[in-house]
């Protein structure tokens, strides 16, 4: 777990990231089978993303207890005895910030018993607080409305598809019960919803099409964000033919939906995204694809093909990013914005343009869940850094920075994960051989 020299290369089977070690070799970590379509994102990205922008978003390393213990946990739940995270460094981390968005994670947050006082002490700052929960606290309508009560409006809830030998597999137990109970009760009190759906290769890949089939009959929840499993912490163990990259997924969900979400529809919607993030200065991260769907009368869902017209739209953002360099960001976004404006006379487009002034606010001001339009959900196609498939470069704009005990205050989540997953391997080796140093003494 040292830093590596290493490149992007691409060859017939697909692009690679490749690190040179001078004790082990070379290592190479497919990023995609598709070389020209991946290769041009790669490039459009590292065209506009010349500078890490400030950090917004910061993951809370609240606790590091948990009440499952996940095969697949890529946050080392229960296996170092580190204090819950205090109330006062994260006073002093609030100080003077404002719109910047708190993500409660853990291992599992609710077991702490002050999480209302968190949450209101971020809240009241003028900040806000996300909550992501494996959903067991949630079961119970008296804790929902307590966390509401405190400010909260939106939760990340951990939710693997609807078969429990998946969750077997990948929780240690059967939890759909669990999760229909936290979502009903999520839906009662109004709270907003993303569900976040860790895949993996042989597990539960057929799961992704009926989530969001799931999810387009319950318009509070507004995101549907499909992890890919990842060589951290526990899941290091597990054998790494259920590794996925997020390439893979969007490919799953091509073939699950006949085509109707394709992989050209999403590289186009991503060059967009790409673009405002640009515009408004946002970070985000290489890896991490998106796409949109609108929710139709009868609960159902029509791709972004039916809402905007996407041919010649991919031309007009590469336009953009000729532009900046001679027009600058603003005469540049304006000039886009307003070529853009035909692509939406469509059945569904017109409505949509509405919802995307309100989602281009929400970009700028920090993505507020409880506020994002509930006729469209924004699905994700993501991942984790892992030593395997860390680059420096695209950690630059990691979407996520940390706030924990172990590592302090990182604006990049995707270098903490790495080195937290170094320690706790330091310390797992200097313990083993510990041991064994103590038999050879007995």
């Amino acid at each position: 777990m040292q830093v590596a020299p290493g490149q992007v290369e691409k060859d017939a089977d697909g692009i690679w990231l490749s690190r040179t070690c001078k004790e082990h070799g070379t290592h190479r970590q497919r990023l995609s089978k598709h070389a020209e379509q991946y290769g041009n994102l790669h490039d459009f990205y590292f065209d506009l993303m010349t500078e890490p922008y400030q950090q917004r978003d910061y993951i809370l390393r609240t606790t590091d207890r948990c009440n499952l213990d996940c095969p697949i946990c890529l946050a080392s739940a229960n296996q170092r005895p580190l204090p819950d995270y205090p109330k006062d460094k994260l006073a002093k981390f609030l100080e003077g910030k404002k719109n910047f968005k708190i993500d409660l994670m853990g291992a599992e947050a609710t077991l702490r018993k002050d999480l209302p006082e968190l949450i209101e002490m971020i809240e009241g700052s003028g900040n806000r607080a996300a909550l992501h929960t494996n959903g067991i606290a949630l079961e119970n309508e008296d804790y929902v409305k307590k966390v509401k009560a405190a400010g909260l409006r939106e939760v990340h809830l951990q939710f693997d598809g609807f078969d429990d030998e998946a969750y077997k597999t990948l929780r240690g137990k059967p939890l759909l019960e669990s999760k229909y109970k936290a979502i009903d009760n999520l839906t009662r009190n109004g709270m907003s919803v993303d569900l976040k759906v860790t895949i993996g290769k042989g597990i539960n890949e057929a799961e992704q099409v009926k989530v969001l089939d799931f999810a387009a009959k319950r318009r509070n929840i507004k995101e549907v964000f499909f992890l890919t499993l990842r060589d951290l912490g526990a899941a290091r163990g597990l054998e790494k033919t259920g590794l996925m990259v997020p390439d893979e997924l969007i490919d799953n969900i091509e073939e699950q939906t006949g085509g109707r979400i394709n992989r050209a529809d999403v590289h186009v919607f991503q060059k967009m995204y790409f673009t405002f993030l640009h515009l408004f200065r946002v970070r985000k991260c290489l890896y991490n694809q998106h796409y949109l769907v609108r929710r139709t009368r009868d609960g159902g869902w029509v791709p972004m093909s039916q809402i905007v017209r996407m041919k010649g739209l991919e031309a007009k953002f590469d336009r953009y990013r000729t532009d900046v360099e001679k027009k600058g960001r603003m005469r540049a976004g304006s000039r886009l914005i307003a070529s853009m404006i035909p692509h939406f006379f469509t059945r569904h487009g017109i409505g949509f343009a509405m919802d995307a002034l309100v989602l281009k606010v929400l970009l700028y001001a920090g993505i507020d869940l409880s506020k994002m339009p509930s006729n469209n959900i924004l699905l994700g196609f993501i991942t984790a850094c892992d030593p395997m498939l860390y680059d420096a470069g695209v950690s630059l704009n990691c979407g996520k920075g940390d706030l924990s005990l172990d590592q302090g205050r990182r604006p990049s989540g995707s270098i903490a994960n790495v080195l937290r997953d170094r320690d706790i391997y330091m310390d797992d080796k200097a313990q083993t051989k510990g041991r064994v140093g103590q038999a050879a003494n007995d």
